[in-house]
């Protein structure tokens, strides 16, 4: 099985070159990432994933995690980006591409999927721990999840709990809250809470 986590809603997966990128990983290969391990080593490939969920479960929110699943003999395993196959290729062997992939176990599909061709699952996320020999990076070392069903969007939530003026989908937003660049949105967001607190609005 192959898994894709996230704390954002997918209408459809795009392969693309990702906005955030860990220290030497390819900038050159539109990509989909997944996980061939876990739904917790999925979550250790988003950048500041770890740590996004930590702030908001600090402001009293229990994040939604987004998780989608699609079993490996549903795409066809190629060795190379450029290598061509009936279907949707997928690539495990990515370690000159992505230094942390042999931990995460994070594999690639290079071609667009259809979203039916998914499972998507959602659980809030009630506790998270870190990896305590170096707490600054936030690798996550456990998380707990409970099935939820209909979950309202984290920014939503986030936006109504410090009643700011403006919604997530407004028109002046989108410089900075567009496809690939979610993650380092809501850090940024949650950045202005924790230092604003609860009577912050926008």
């Amino acid at each position: 099985m192959l898994y894709h986590v996230s704390l954002f809603p997918i209408k459809q997966f795009y392969p693309r070159i990702p906005v955030s990128r860990c220290c030497g990983e390819d900038f050159h290969i539109p990509r989909i990432s997944f996980s061939r391990f876990s739904v917790l080593k999925a979550l250790s490939a988003i950048p500041e994933g770890g740590r996004n969920i930590y702030c908001m479960l600090k402001l009293g929110i229990c994040p939604v995690l987004y998780v989608y699943t699609i079993p490996e003999d549903q795409c066809i395993l190629v060795h190379y980006p450029e290598e061509k196959a009936k279907g949707i290729r997928y690539m495990e062997d990515i370690l000159k591409y992505v230094p942390d992939s042999d931990l995460t176990g994070e594999c690639w599909l290079l071609d667009k999927p259809d979203m039916d061709m998914f499972t998507c699952r959602t659980f809030y996320v009630s506790h998270i721990e870190f990896d305590i020999s170096d707490v600054n990076l936030y690798i996550v070392k456990n998380i707990e999840l409970e099935p939820c069903v209909n979950p309202e969007s984290n920014l939503d939530r986030l936006f109504a709990k410090f009643r700011c003026k403006c919604k997530p989908d407004d028109p002046g937003l989108s410089e900075f809250y567009y496809p690939g660049n979610e993650n380092a949105f809501l850090t940024y967001i949650l950045d202005i809470f924790e230092e604003k607190g609860e009577n912050y609005g926008i």
